[in-house]
């Protein structure tokens, strides 16, 4: 009897566990997915790209008419999907080029057209917004669930929970759908041209190496397909390095995605944002011969009255308003409106716009008043690279550092070697809150100079970093201290580095010390830091603090005034007492001028500026950081340097310091040679002072 009850118990449990597990799979499964309301509707639109995105979209890429350069855009995005290429469209801000790079890779999986479409944006945060917005098309778009139920029930039936995808059947059989933080896999469901395919985001310099999905038949799906959606921010475009690194990772990790039995279809839609930077250089047929593409610009024709009219009458009605008085800018808006319908005819004759709906329906009555509300707004050099894809090239840019002028300065001498003929070695070192910036230079005749060697404290042993990103600082070296504690500390360690060593010269193994240590005291937080330094060092007069100044035009020179006594006047630099403690100013505009010219000389010239052997992406990227405009005022010509935005120039202006150390100890550019390195100062106890005075003592008899 027993055993019969264990029995029957079990039996119960078993028969229990099976209604449940029946009663799960009844509620997972989405049942009948049913026809498409509108199948003439997805058929049109089946290999028509630019209806798909009208009819299914209606409030993003449907809801106003297409130009015909969204049509030619559209139209490569198209031939791109159906029979592959890598194509590059370069276009203004407020194109849609996001939304329409989303909603094509929605349409190339929902047809059947790639199996596997990644979208790549400059960082993972856009890349996350990407996908979140295909994401929402899939699961709340109606139009798309009217004629795409295999998908869009399957999604619908999650309810924007990822933990049903397990569970999930259609008709007692798994749909494998997916629907991860980065990832969807559309579900398999009999019948659909689209069960399985997969879409993936990524940020372009993230993890993409090995990007793939595994089916349930085991097979390893690759990527097929690409949209890269602006694959560079403001900061990457203005930096030569990390422009390169993009490229790379493009041309060696995204293009590589598929394997070496495929050949991966590529579309980029992005903006230029300047000169040379990704995007810029990607349209440039000579260096990507395989992508095809365009620039299209905002305007491709100025109306006939662009200065009359325009630039004249209408920016003063515009810009004529009281800063103080709120609400006067916007009557000043609307009394440049009522002058541009008045005269609307004139205004807009021979002027061409890409979009003639691009425009602001409540404060703006056309595309063409739009583009030039925004050149009026923004400037000329923005609407240029933002509207046009043109970025200026202004002569005063174009004479700034490039690249390849620092490259080739490099020659075969290792670091810390100072090569044959000179004999005065300087240092520099640039003061900031995280970092010391150091380099040292040695000098020969007529100021022939060659970088010995550069770095920072503490030393971040990275290849490549901002001064933003430094994880090793002078705080947590210094244990958490104080910033001039910190600094203070950091100097003694960087001093010690470069003022004790002896550094070989290559032709004659003779030892060299760095004779002049200039330390940057711009910095009104750390200059008495560094005036305390300087004060107390062990070094004594070999290390000085200074201040840069910028000289322009319409300014007076360092030389202007003459002298007080004790104080010295040399090129483009004086001596001062603050504090009484000697300082060095220079004039920072008329040294970066005269270091620019010295780095543009062919290294076989006697007299160019040269670097140590190895590769200097890092130091290249400081010494290009900057570009002068010419300025005439008061009968003085003068290069002014200004800072590209979001560059770093430590290293810059370390050379440029170095280079006045050498001029403050007598290297001179017209012939004279270097001074003598000043000898280490040498230090004395007490108790050997006081030995030293009882022998003098002794000595006179006393």
């Amino acid at each position: 009897m027993v055993a019969k009850s264990k029995e029957a118990l079990e039996n119960r449990r078993r028969a229990t566990l099976e209604r449940g597990r029946a009663t799960t799979r009844l509620g997972a499964d989405i049942g009948a997915v049913g026809n498409p309301v509108n199948p003439e509707r997805r058929e049109a639109c089946r290999l028509d790209l630019a209806k798909f995105l009208v009819e299914y979209f209606p409030q993003s890429t449907g809801l106003s008419p297409f130009s015909a350069d969204h049509l030619r855009v559209i139209g490569r995005v198209q031939d791109c999907i159906l029979r592959g290429g890598r194509f590059i469209n370069a276009v203004y801000r407020g194109f849609a080029k996001s939304t329409i790079s989303e909603n094509s890779l929605i349409w190339a999986v929902l047809y059947g057209h790639r199996r596997f479409g990644a979208i790549f944006a400059a960082e993972a945060d856009l890349a996350a917004k990407a996908i979140s917005s295909i994401k929402l098309e899939l699961a709340e778009n109606d139009q798309l669930a009217e004629d795409f139920p295999e998908v869009c029930v399957a999604v619908r039936a999650l309810e924007g929970k990822p933990q049903r995808c397990l569970s999930q059947t259609c008709g007692g059989e798994h749909t494998h759908i997916r629907w991860n933080a980065d990832s969807i896999v559309l579900p398999t469901i009999a019948g659909s041209v689209a069960s399985g395919a997969i879409i993936m985001s990524r940020g372009l310099t993230g993890s993409i190496l090995g990007l793939r999905h595994k089916s349930p038949d085991g097979k390893q799906n690759r990527p097929d397909f690409v949209i890269v959606d602006d694959p560079q921010t403001r900061e990457s475009a203005a930096s030569p390095v990390q422009v390169t690194k993009r490229l790379d990772i493009l041309s060696k990790s995204v293009m590589k995605l598929a394997g070496h039995t495929r050949s991966i279809a590529c579309v980029i839609n992005a903006t230029v944002i300047q000169v040379d930077d990704m995007v810029d250089q990607l349209l440039d047929q000579r260096k990507y011969p395989a992508y095809q593409g365009e620039r299209i610009p905002m305007v491709r024709a100025w109306s006939k009255s662009h200065e009359e009219l325009w630039l004249n009458k209408y920016r003063e009605i515009r810009n004529t308003f009281d800063k103080s008085v709120v609400g006067d800018q916007a009557r000043a808006h609307r009394d440049a409106n009522a002058f541009y319908l008045s005269n609307r005819d004139a205004m807009d004759d021979g002027c061409e716009v890409s979009w003639a709906s691009c425009f602001d329906p409540e404060t703006e009555h056309s595309a063409i008043q739009h583009a030039y509300n925004a050149l009026i707004d923004d400037g000329e050099e923005v609407f240029a690279s933002e509207f046009q894809q043109a970025p200026l090239v202004n002569d005063a840019k174009g004479a700034a550092l490039a690249s390849d002028d620092v490259r080739s300065r490099v020659v075969n001498v290792p670091r810390w070697i100072v090569p044959s003929g000179m004999d005065t070695v300087t240092a520099f070192v640039d003061v900031q809150e995280k970092l010391l910036y150091w380099a040292v230079v040695a000098w020969g005749q007529q100021f022939r100079g060659h970088v010995v060697a550069y770095g920072t404290y503490p030393d971040q042993q990275r290849t490549y970093y901002t001064l933003r990103d430094a994880r090793k600082t002078l705080a947590k070296a210094a244990g958490g201290t104080g910033i001039e504690a910190a600094i203070h500390a950091g100097l003694e360690r960087v001093a010690a580095e470069l003022l004790d060593r002896e550094i070989s010269r290559e032709s004659d193994d003779a030892v060299l010390r760095v004779g002049q240590l200039f330390v940057d005291a711009n910095w009104a937080q750390t200059a008495g830091v560094v005036r305390d330094f300087a004060r107390r060092s062990q070094w004594g007069p070999r290390v000085l603090p200074t201040h840069g100044r910028f000289v322009g035009a319409s300014g007076s020179t360092l030389s202007d005034r003459k002298p007080d006594k004790g104080e010295r006047v040399g090129a483009n630099w004086r001596t001062s007492t603050i504090h009484k403690q000697r300082h060095v100013l220079y004039d920072t505009n008329s040294w970066k001028t005269f270091l620019a010219a010295r780095m543009k000389l062919p290294t076989p010239d006697p007299l160019a500026f040269t670097i140590h052997a190895g590769h200097h992406d890092m130091l290249t990227e400081h010494l290009t950081a900057e570009y002068p405009t010419r300025v005439e005022a008061r009968g003085r010509v003068v290069d002014e340097w200004r800072l590209f935005p979001g560059r770093d120039n430590h290293w810059l202006d370390c050379l440029v310091g170095a280079a006045v150390a050498a001029s403050y100890v007598g290297v001179s550019a017209v012939g004279a040679n270097g001074a003598a390195p000043a000898p280490p100062r040498r230090t004395i106890s007490k108790e050997q002072m006081a030995a030293k005075r009882a022998e003098l003592l002794a000595r006179l008899g006393r």
